[in-house]
């Protein structure tokens, strides 16, 4: 059984749990592998190393899956097939224009504030968003 440990912004490996330092994260793994890691991890000289770019770019479709989710459980609640099967009953009179027209809304309004807080963090303006905060910052449905 082997250990890894985040040091220095570096995943560390040893082979005794005791040899972690304290106070930090550890995940235990099999000797010689780390059962489905992602492609942001690699393994240099026995360390196990994260190319920050990937690992960014896995949290920002994180975030777009999930709030995707979020739109599609909304119109499902709803009685829609999925958020995107509302833009058929848009920009017509029809008996469901008004609850799409404001999910569109509610929708676009989303993904504004999700690209907003993105172009923040990239520019160093807030630290980085976890999945949960963005998650809570996102608006209400419409009624």
């Amino acid at each position: 059984m082997g250990f890894a440990y985040m040091q220095d912004g570096l995943f560390q490996t040893c082979a005794k749990q005791s040899s972690v330092p304290g106070g930090v994260e550890r995940v235990e793994f099999e000797r010689g592998s780390l059962p489905a890691a992602p492609e942001f991890l690699t393994i240099v000289d026995g360390v196990i190393v994260v190319d920050n770019d990937k690992a960014n770019a896995a949290s920002i479709e994180t975030v777009k899956r999930a709030v995707q989710a979020l739109h599609d459980k909304e119109a499902r609640d709803r009685g829609y097939d999925n958020i995107n099967s509302c833009g058929k009953y848009c920009g017509y009179e029809n008996g469901y224009r008004a609850e799409c027209e404001a999910l569109g809304a509610w929708v676009a309004a989303c993904w504004d504030l999700c690209y907003s807080m993105l172009a923040d963090w990239q520019a160093g303006n807030i630290p980085d968003p976890t999945l949960e905060t963005v998650m809570e910052a996102m608006p209400d449905a419409p009624a």
